[in-house]
């Protein structure tokens, strides 16, 4: 996330307005912001990966592909009217399923970020009980520090 500075601008248009703050973004980045703001930017898109999945499922669905389902999305929030509640709840749930259990996204995930971990640091080591471990060197200090990565759970 870019970090902003405010400039505090007045139209020309109209005479009487008051001035605004525009944020404009400069060349710097916020890690603190960064940080802070990973876990839930992450949980939306999954959840909104989930919302992709249910709309693959309508609209490849022979039985509901030619049915006008009403449905209506704000982050994991699902809507419609009264009598299509029951379908679009059956759905949400065979999207949950498909997204985490059948194709298994968080072991691809998993595996995608193992493989970027594995590029920015200097060694990764897998024990014979699986536990993970990574040697990162903070570019400021020079210090070398080992830390865990949990595994996944076995969801079958």
């Amino acid at each position: 996330m870019k970090e902003t500075r405010a400039k505090r601008i007045k139209t020309p248009i109209l005479k009487n307005s008051k001035p605004i703050t525009v944020r404009i973004p400069t060349d710097k980045y916020s890690y603190e912001k960064i940080k802070r703001g990973f876990i839930a930017n992450f949980i939306h898109s999954l959840d909104a990966a989930n919302i992709h999945y249910l709309v693959k499922i309508i609209l490849s669905s022979p039985e509901h592909k030619n049915k006008k389902i009403s449905l209506y999305t704000i982050h994991d929030c699902f809507a419609s009217v009264n009598d299509q509640m029951d379908i679009v709840e059956q759905l949400v749930r065979k999207a949950f399923a498909n997204l985490y259990f059948e194709n298994n996204y968080l072991h691809e995930l998993d595996t995608c970020l193992m493989g970027q971990i594995k590029t920015y640091c200097n060694d990764v080591l897998i024990s014979e009980t699986g536990e993970r471990t990574v040697a990162l060197t903070d570019p400021k200090t020079g210090k070398e520090e080992v830390l865990n990565i949990p595994s996944l759970p076995d969801f079958k």
